[in-house]
This record gives C-alpha cells, structure tokens and sequence, in this order.
C-alpha cells in the first residue's frame, strides 16, 4: 500500500482508519449503538493493476467512531444533515479521504515519474433503505489540489445475518459504479510527455466508470471484541486499462482486522 507523505499527524491518522472502509460499515448498518468508539488492528492485501508492482500486505492500526449525526468509517468520515430518527432516507456531508498514488522508488514503472499524492473528496451523499437493500449515491470533488478531479458512485448494499455452526455473522455484499473524472484518472493513471520514455508512452487519460463488487463480514468474538473481514474487486474503465502503467483490468483489495469497542 502506498504510504502517506502528508504530515506524520495527518498521515498516521488517515492509514490508521484505511483497513475499516467496508466492514465498518457493517457494524454501521448493525447498529450496536447510537454512540460507539473502538480501537483496532489489521492486515490489509491490495494490488492496484500497477506494472510489476503485484499484491502488498500491510499491517496497521484503526480507530473507529458512531455518533447519532457523525461517523468516521475507515476512510470516510460522515456528517448527518437529516434527522438521525430517520432511518429510511438521509442526507450526508461527507469526506473521503482517497489512498491512491505513488513515488518513483515504489516501482521500476514509476521511475523518473512525478509522485502522486492522495486525494481528500469533499462533498455530498444521499441513502435510502428498502425491503430490497439499501442504494446509495454520493459525490465530492478533491479539496487537495492535488489531482483537482471529482468522483461520483451509485450502488446498492444488502445485510445478511447468519447465526451457524460458526457463529453468528453479518454479511454485506454491494455493488456499486464509481465515475472518476478525467482530471482525477489521468492524475493517477496518465503519463506526461515529459515522464514518457521509449517503453512508457505519453498517455491522456480520460474519464472513467469503474465496477465494484464487494462483500464485509462481522462476528463477534466477545461482547466487545468483533471480528471483520473483507474483499472487494473494482474492474476498471477503458481509459485505466488502456494505461501504460497498468497490466491488469482491474484491481483487489482485502482486509482481516480485529476491533475493540468501548
């Protein structure tokens, strides 16, 4: 996994909250509480499609907090704008801290590239629940600077509770569709024409709609230690495909993580 070069304060705050994005959210949509705080530790697998850079595993710590109007879940941090009582529809203000880039010395592709930072989307999501499962749909633009592109996603979720000879779990599988702008792929996908080489070509990366396909699990080992496991597969769009940076069609990530809730 690519490592933050923000500031050590920023950096270590957002790796810390990297592994929880999806199973957080199964014990969101479990609901253990109105109010909630944990601690925790993963290890989370990732290959992001990137030339001859194949699967990383990195081992971090998380932290974790449930507010009725504010949660921060993984990389995301949300703020409720409609009444919390309301558990059908809302309205977020959200932020979505983007852990995607790169530095030259993170592989033979990336030599003599500029270094790409993280993203921080800033924007705004809405949630309704049905019989059927819960759709979703957000967007934010990036308030760094850095790649200065937007993303938009719609999806749907569902919740499955299981009570077997293994325990009782939580399943959450989603699909959803992510639209990155042209600016924010060809941030991270692009190359210039003053980073091209003979086997490296200068590449304009349009926009991209992205598909992903996920599933999170929770059990709970104790009444206040749980269990959370996830895999989540993202097939990307042409434009990322046709990059010379890339080999692959699409990209993996996974986490098994161990969380204390207070």
């Amino acid at each position: 996994m690519y490592q933050l070069n923000l500031s050590k304060s920023i950096a270590s705050t957002c790796i810390a909250c990297a592994f929880l994005a999806a199973p957080i959210e199964a014990l969101a949509q479990a609901k253990v509480s109105d109010t909630n705080y944990g601690i925790g530790l993963g290890v989370i697998p990732s290959d992001e499609g990137y030339k001859g850079i194949g699967l990383k595993t990195t081992l971090i710590p998380a932290v974790r907090i449930q507010t009725p109007r504010f949660s921060l879940r993984g990389t995301s941090a949300e703020f409720l704008v409609t009444n919390p009582a309301n558990k059908a529809f809302s309205v977020n203000l959200r932020a979505d801290l983007l852990l995607q880039g790169y530095k030259a010395a993170d592989g033979a592709v990336f030599t003599g590239m500029s270094r790409r930072d993280p993203s921080l989307l800033l924007g705004v999501g809405v949630k309704y629940t049905t019989p059927v499962g819960q759709f979703w749909a957000e967007t934010g633009v990036d308030a760094t600077g850095n790649s200065k592109g937007m993303r938009s996603e719609v999806g749907v979720g569902w919740r499955i509770s299981t009570d077997s000879a293994i325990g009782k779990w939580t399943f959450s599988p989603y699909l959803s569709a992510q639209l990155n702008s042209a600016k924010l792929t060809n941030y991270y996908f692009g190359v210039s024409s003053s980073e091209a080489t003979a086997s490296r070509p200068a590449y304009q990366a349009g926009s991209a709609t992205n598909l992903n396909l996920g599933v999170s699990a929770v059990t709970n080992i104790t009444p206040s230690v749980s269990l959370l496991l996830g895999a989540r597969y993202r097939y990307y769009g042409e434009s990322i495909r046709l990059s010379p940076l890339v080999d692959s069609k699409g990209s993996i990530g996974g986490n098994v993580s161990l969380l204390y809730r207070f």
